[in-house]
């Protein structure tokens, strides 16, 4: 098991669910789409890292 990948995956569940809590409040709100948007990329370069580490 590796706990790096669960530890980023938690974070990010987390993270949509609280961002969508807050979308459903105010429907623009930017700052929440742009924190959404980093969050994504850290997420997927987070996952690129583990696999080429695994490679």
């Amino acid at each position: 098991m590796n706990y790096n990948l669960l530890s980023i995956t938690i974070a990010f569940i987390f993270s949509i669910h609280l961002i969508l809590k807050n979308v459903n409040k105010k429907n623009k709100n930017w700052l929440i789409i742009i924190f959404l948007v980093s969050c994504m990329l850290i997420f997927l370069f987070g996952i690129v890292g583990i696999l080429l580490r695994w490679f």
